[in-house]
């Protein structure tokens, strides 16, 4: 990977301090009453004082060319200023502050690296969201199911994200690139994954996820990669996901903690805290 450019000076947009009112121009109220009916579950968030979500909604209220933006893309400013603030560390440890620097969001970066960085296509819209391993996360935002209309790689890896993996991640239908590896996450594998039907890549190893492996992600016909090892998942690799692997399917590589994770189909079998895992 080659270095990434440090953004140049431009408009400073830091998260802080915050507006000591409510913000109740049109146009914020046009955006919450779009969050609200796009992502129910995250309306209560937004008005709860100290969530990210509010933070964000705040930050986007004093931005002065607000009423310029459309509503995807405020919409969009808003979705990844709630990720900005469902994580610290921004500033420090050579961490790019993401929002202070240039005012277009599709210009921000964080490290040296180019996966530093969001990326955009050309109108815009956000494709790519992936973060620096400094940072360390709170909650995993749900709120990122608003940009399910371009986003196709999210990688959340490393961040130490807690709590469960949000069902509304089922939404963003054009996913192809998921990864939520080396986290704190908890709890069941969501059903709703099996809904990301272009996805190509699903890692998830090295979380806290329970129960078993649900027979959903055999939905995912153009699966080249599921990754579900030093996980606490027990039970059987569903038979649905054993029968998208190649040579019939895509599925090229299935990682599973064999002994707590009874798989015959698995190409690589792993114990817990042994590296590398082996092939079978």
């Amino acid at each position: 990977l080659q270095p990434t450019q440090q953004p140049t000076a431009g408009p400073s947009m830091p998260p802080s301090p915050m507006p000591t009112m409510a913000p109740t121009s049109a146009a914020v109220l046009s955006l919450v009453k779009k969050i609200c009916d796009d992502l129910l579950s995250t309306c209560n968030d937004i008005s709860t004082e100290g969530t990210p979500q509010s933070k964000a909604l705040a930050w986007l209220a004093s931005d002065s060319k607000l009423e310029e933006y459309e509503e995807w893309r405020r919409i969009q400013r808003y979705v990844l200023a709630t990720v900005a603030f469902s994580l610290e560390g921004w500033g420090t440890g050579g961490v790019v502050d993401w929002m202070d620097g240039p005012e277009d969001e599709c210009s921000w970066v964080w490290g040296p690296l180019e996966m530093d960085e969001i990326q955009c296509d050309s109108q815009g819209r956000v494709t790519h969201i992936s973060f620096d391993e400094d940072l360390v996360g709170q909650n995993m935002p749900r709120d990122v199911a608003l940009l399910s209309s371009s986003l196709d790689e999210l990688h959340f890896c490393c961040v130490h994200f807690n709590g469960n993996i949000p069902t509304e991640v089922g939404m963003l239908s054009k996913l192809q690139h998921l990864s939520l590896s080396f986290n704190k996450l908890s709890g069941p594998v969501p059903t709703e994954l099996g809904q990301l039907t272009n996805l190509k890549e699903l890692r998830l190893y090295g979380n806290r996820l329970s129960g078993h492996v649900p027979t959903e992600l055999g939905h995912l016909t153009q699966l080249d990669i599921l990754k579900l090892e030093s996980t606490d998942l027990t039970g059987a690799m569903p038979e649905e996901v054993c029968r998208l692997q190649k040579p019939d399917g895509a599925l090229g590589v299935l990682v599973a903690d064999c002994e707590e994770v009874q798989c015959n189909c698995c190409t690589h079998c792993c114990v817990d805290g042994v590296r590398p895992c082996t092939a079978v």
